[in-house]
């Protein structure tokens, strides 16, 4: 399986049972332990797209970004690893975990499929100071104004507690901040990297790849000049912006439930200062 699949001399009538049957080739590999799945899940503005590229970078890896793909079951995951594939120009993933991300609503339908075996959620969450000045700048079809800005960000850290609790397994969940991500970057990754149980260690230095610094479904979502670096950029000038007492107070309370609640039922990386959170 070493060419890849949009270059095959074959007509449609041919490669749509194709694709039916590599769909079927991923599921078995997933049932047989070959291949696991692995969900970045949080929100807009969360540090994701740098996540995934440092992810995406690691040779047990394959991911671009969020597919908006919908989880009933195990199939999905198996067309998740056909999109992927795809994206790539390849027939196979290169390593052991298929990457997506959610950030948008609850894309997981069928409750139970968050106890899969073969399924690892990475959670990551960024302070409401920071994310909801930045959703507002970064202007997404959806929200217009700071009260929308809010409400996303409440609901989507309601959704990363429950999934957390839902899944309540520290061997395939893994709790991180984005001041973590990029304050104490080597000591989190190497966490991080002990977790997935990768050979290659993850580094803060990254590949950058088709879909880097571009908007849109096919894009990554940070259209920034910084997620072209290749690195982490930490300082990155922005212009202020003031919010509301109350979208403070309650983005505070929000970003804070999940400090509290989460480590509780994931792995999670414990800064020098031993509070959890750089």
């Amino acid at each position: 399986m070493g060419e890849p699949l949009r270059a095959l001399p074959v007509p449609n009538m041919v490669k749509s049972p194709l694709l039916r049957l590599l769909v079927r080739y991923y599921e078995h590999a997933i049932e047989r332990g070959r291949l696991d799945v692995l969900f970045i899940v949080g929100h807009m503005r969360s540090g994701s797209t740098l996540l995934l590229h440092i992810l995406n970078s690691n040779p047990a890896i394959t991911g671009y970004g969020e597919t908006h793909r919908e989880y009933r079951s195990r199939r999905d995951f198996a067309r998740l690893t056909l999109d992927v594939c795809r994206s790539f120009r390849r027939l196979q993933p290169r390593g052991r975990y298929v990457l997506d991300k959610i950030l948008y609503k609850d894309y997981i339908l069928n409750p139970d499929l968050i106890h899969d075996a073969r399924l690892k959620l990475v959670f990551l969450v960024r302070s409401a100071k920071e994310s909801i000045p930045s959703i507002i700048r970064f202007q997404p079809r959806f929200i217009k104004t700071e009260q929308q800005a809010l409400e996303y960000y409440v609901k989507q850290l309601k959704m990363v507690r429950e999934y957390a609790r839902r899944k309540n397994d520290r061997q395939r969940s893994f709790f991180l901040t984005y001041d973590q991500l990029t304050q104490h970057t080597q000591p989190l990754l190497a966490d991080l990297t002990k977790f997935l149980e990768l050979e290659t260690p993850l580094s803060e230095r990254y590949e950058t790849m088709w879909s880097t610094g571009e908007r849109g479904p096919h894009g990554l979502g940070d259209d920034s000049p910084e997620i072209r670096a290749g690195r982490i950029v930490r300082k990155r000038p922005r212009k202020k912006l003031r919010l509301a007492p109350d979208t403070t107070r309650i983005g505070r309370e929000a970003y804070e439930e999940c400090l509290a609640e989460l480590p509780s039922f994931c792995a999670n990386f414990v800064s020098t200062n031993g509070d959890g959170s750089a």
